[in-house]
């Protein structure tokens, strides 16, 4: 099983080196104050925390460069076992799950979170490289809240969680 990274602790390294903490950071992932309750530095508005469920450690560091001055905190899982257990764990508000991981199917991982009763309100979100209708169809039968294609548009990204944490 690969090891789980809260995204919070991990300086990302960019092409010129280290890139600075990702995202607000508020209290420690794992700490006494719940994550969904984190405030934000300017307000007392909570950070929503996402988690990203995905192997693929290019597209990690993509996805944690584009949301590291955001308002939202970003935890990541490396396979689909850790993933599930982060989502029970931490119970973010946001999970973005890659289909294809290496060592548990996407739709089980999405049936595992649709069916755990402490999840029932988390926003999941399936990420693939797969064509447009094969992903739109898989978001259908999965039961997942939205779809966002690979790569990700880095320009609308933060925008696209905006609108589907509102919906």
């Amino acid at each position: 099983m690969a090891p789980v990274t809260p995204v919070d602790t991990v300086t990302p390294v960019g092409p010129l080196g280290p890139v600075g903490p990702v995202g607000p950071v508020g209290p420690a992932v794992g700490s006494s104050h719940p994550a969904s309750d984190a405030p934000t530095a300017s307000t007392s508005e909570p950070m929503p925390l996402v988690l990203l469920i995905e192997d693929n450690s290019d597209n990690a560091r993509l996805v944690q460069r584009v949301l590291a001055n955001s308002r939202f905190r970003l935890m990541h899982a490396r396979d689909g076992e850790s993933g599930q257990r982060m989502a029970v764990e931490y119970r973010p508000q946001l999970i973005l799950l890659d289909l294809g991981l290496p060592d548990i199917e996407g739709q089980k991982v999405a049936l595992f979170i649709r069916q755990a009763p402490e999840l029932r309100t988390v926003k999941l979100v399936a990420v693939t490289a797969w064509p447009e209708e094969t992903g739109r169809e898989m978001v259908r039968a999965y039961g997942c809240d939205g779809y966002i294609p690979k790569p990700i548009d880095v320009r609308r990204f933060i925008e696209q969680l905006e609108e589907l944490l509102r919906t």
